[in-house]
């Protein structure tokens, strides 16, 4: 039997890793009241881990451990 169901990975700050096999709409319900915001389709963050935000046409979250993700261009908004 083929498992289709969607995996999901999420990094934590402790550095551990925790799979899943949710959609992440569900964790999004889950969690917004939490201050977690949904800026891509793959991407669900945390407003507390975010130091800064890139908009001059690249569209970037940057974490305070200074990664960087890409913002949906219709996401882009609700950042700013």
């Amino acid at each position: 039997m083929l498992n289709t169901s969607p995996a999901r990975a999420f990094f934590f700050v402790n550095g551990k890793t925790l799979v899943v096999t949710k959609v992440l709409k569900w964790f999004y319900v889950l969690l917004a009241y939490r201050k977690f915001i949904r800026i891509h389709r793959f991407h669900l963050i945390n407003l507390a881990s975010v130091s800064s935000c890139n908009n001059n046409n690249q569209h970037k979250i940057i974490f305070k451990t200074r990664e960087q993700i890409d913002i949906f261009s219709r996401k882009n908004t609700i950042i700013k």
